[in-house]
């Protein structure tokens, strides 16, 4: 691993920062009277990796349109650091409502006008397919399916669209990686190994995969990683030794346990349960038909034990010493599906990656099938701010922010629920509440805005951005003089 790629946390102790585990904690430059330091992912090994923001009571100036870097910050001369980087304090603070009411028709009436999905709103599978989707009745149908209820809907309502998967290939990339290298393991051993090569000395051929190194390898993907529910290795016809089909599957019921279960999927003969017949096998295995220029190339190293004991090691001397494998984006990421009728009933999202081997004239390479990985959809976090047109995201633009005052900032770890987001006040605007906090919370605002659709008590009027206008209260000395100044000129000469 690249030690450069490692981020460092210059901000000062805290939660997640311990004293005496950072030799860089609470080096960061970050004025501490109105500004407090964050640290920012993915900066690397050098100085810089954070933001100052705003503390509560505080607004950045009017020219700053969002929290000082902490790489401007570092490169400042002093003069620069000395006169800027400073947060203006918010005046005339209010507090947070105490006693709720129902909003007014005119005002019910507005923000229903400007989500016209919550006036007539569609339920069931119906509610993904509408120009623009109701999160609510959306979320209402994923995570009130169970296996009980599954049976009442067609297999084609139990297929989400794409786009309710967006971020799914970063956030379980780990777990693709964990089936990519099983392939590639297995890739490896069909294109190097060889059981009939004939050796000089004592030395014999390596032996073709039995099914129990199968069985474990794909077992060992289940317990490695909390997030994998199921794991698969599943060969084409006739590619695996003395098996017609061979398809070892390994998963489990529970999340935290220590109880798995294996069997072999080739048992199934029924036409639509067979996987030589499932979407994303027959997808691969059409895709790797016959052009395999596209796969990576790995170069190898393999060293062997001289004798029994292994006190010394002989160069594998068997050329060419490289196998071809596939790359992660090379695999399939299916859309995400209820599995009613499997071992573990619920949502999942499936990746599949591919590996090969010589055909039985070891002239060219073949497709010898697929090792999948399946985990739990409501895992993923959800985004609810606006991005690109062309950007797949079934839940982009369904966040409450006020877009004249404030932007939507995803907030990771909220899981496949409403309001994983914050609304940031912009340029110009400020944060009137007094509070430990400098923005609206997204559970918040959609919390308040089911009760205004329901109409009940409610503040989502509230929750707005004002115009910074003043930095405090009391008048200023020169508006006051120049207002006398003025009096006097008008009225003195009567």
């Amino acid at each position: 691993m690249d030690y450069e790629r490692i981020d460092i946390n210059q901000c000062p102790y805290g939660l997640g920062n311990k004293e005496g585990l950072n030799m860089f904690a609470n080096t960061a430059r970050c004025k501490d009277k109105t500004t407090e330091c964050e640290p920012l992912h993915g900066w690397g090994f050098r100085r810089g990796g954070y933001q100052c923001r705003c503390k509560p009571g505080f607004r950045l100036p009017m020219q700053v349109r969002r929290p000082f870097l902490g790489e401007v910050v570092e490169r400042a001369t002093a003069e620069q650091y000395y006169n800027g980087f400073d947060c203006l304090k918010i005046g005339w603070v209010q507090k947070m409502p105490v006693q709720w009411e129902k909003a007014s028709p005119y005002v019910r009436h507005h923000y229903l006008e400007r989500y016209r999905e919550y006036v007539d709103p569609v339920t069931g599978p119906e509610a993904l397919r509408q120009p623009k989707i109701n999160i609510h009745k959306t979320l209402d149908f994923i995570l009130g399916m169970n296996k009980n209820n599954c049976q009442n809907y067609k297999p084609e309502d139990l297929i989400l669209d794409g786009g309710v998967q967006f971020g799914a290939d970063e956030f379980f990339q780990n777990e693709a990686k964990m089936a990519l290298r099983l392939a590639n393991f297995i890739s490896a051993f069909l294109q190097v190994s060889d059981p009939f090569e004939v050796y000089s000395g004592k030395r014999v051929a390596d032996k073709p995969l039995t099914e129990d190194q199968m069985i474990g390898e794909t077992l060992a993907i289940v317990m490695g990683d909390s997030r994998v529910w199921s794991a698969g290795t599943y060969w084409e016809r006739n590619k695996f030794t003395n098996r017609t089909l061979f398809a070892p599957y390994a998963y489990k019921r529970q999340l935290n346990t220590r109880k798995f279960s294996v069997e072999d999927l080739a048992r199934l003969n029924k036409s639509d349960e067979v996987y030589l017949n499932k979407p994303w096998f027959m997808e691969l295995k059409q895709r790797w038909l016959t052009n395999f220029d596209s796969l990576e190339k790995y170069y190898m190293k393999i060293k062997i034990r001289y004798n029994e004991t292994g006190e010394t090691t002989v160069k594998y001397e068997r050329y060419p010493n490289y196998y071809r494998g596939a790359r992660l984006g090379h695999g399939l990421w299916t859309n995400p599906y209820y599995d009613c009728h499997g071992k573990v009933p619920m949502w999942k999202i499936k990746y599949a990656a591919p590996f090969f081997g010589w055909d039985s004239l070891k002239v060219k390479l073949e497709f010898k099938g697929v090792v999948a990985v399946s985990m739990d959809l409501l895992k993923l976090d959800i985004n609810q701010c606006p991005d690109k047109y062309y950007t797949p995201n079934a839940f982009k633009s369904t966040h409450k922010c006020d877009s004249v005052n404030s932007y939507c900032v995803p907030i990771l770890g909220r899981g496949f629920e409403a309001g994983g987001y914050k609304c940031e006040c912009k340029q110009g605007f400020e944060y009137p509440f007094e509070d430990l906090i400098t923005y609206y919370d997204g559970q918040v605002l959609e919390a308040e805005f089911s009760n205004l659709v329901d109409n009940n008590e409610t503040r989502f009027d509230m929750f707005r951005c004002r115009l910074a206008g003043a930095s405090a209260v009391q008048a200023s000395i020169i508006i006051v003089l120049l207002t006398i100044f003025v009096s006097f000129g008008l009225y003195g000469r009567r």
